[in-house]
This record gives structure tokens, C-alpha cells and sequence, in this order.
């Protein structure tokens, strides 16, 4: 069923290696506690689930402006939106 499924990670300071996985990526999972965006959004090919949950307060981010404004974003909560990258 999931004969097609690779998973790569990445290690965040190797910029180029980061590039070159994210180039191919249809789904990227960030769960972090940073405070500054993990990768440059221009990276993600068109198309990319972004699943970015880690940032949940005002202080936190995973994602940069410009992976947000790629983006249609969904929030489950109304408080969701006021925190993080969004």
C-alpha cells in the first residue's frame, strides 16, 4: 500500500542537503520549538503539504514569511491564528 513512501531527514544546518530534499518534498512535517524559520519557504516545490505545528506562541517560528504566503492555511482553533508563524 505505501510501496512508494520514502522519508528523508534532513539535518537543518546543511543548507544544501536541505534544499535539495525539500526540492522533491510533497510533504513536509516541522514540530520544532525555534524561534527563527527552519528553511527558506522559496525551497518547496508547488504543490508541498506544509504540516507546521510547532509553533504555538508569539515567539515561535518554523515557517517564513514567504512558506506562509504559499500557503492556504487551515487552524483548528481561532487562537491558532494569533501565535507562530501565522
Amino acid at each position: 500500500r505505501y510501496d512508494n513512501l520514502s522519508i528523508d531527514i534532513c539535518d537543518l544546518n546543511d543548507k544544501d542537503a536541505l534544499k535539495t530534499t525539500l526540492a522533491s518534498a510533497q510533504v513536509v512535517a516541522t514540530c520544532t520549538n525555534t524561534t527563527t524559520p527552519l528553511f527558506d519557504g522559496a525551497w518547496l516545490p508547488p504543490g508541498c503539504h506544509v504540516n507546521g505545528v510547532g509553533s504555538y506562541t508569539e515567539s515561535m517560528s518554523e515557517l517564513d514569511q514567504t512558506a506562509v504566503n504559499r500557503c492556504r492555511v487551515w487552524a483548528d482553533t481561532k487562537e491558532a491564528w494569533g501565535v507562530g508563524d501565522l
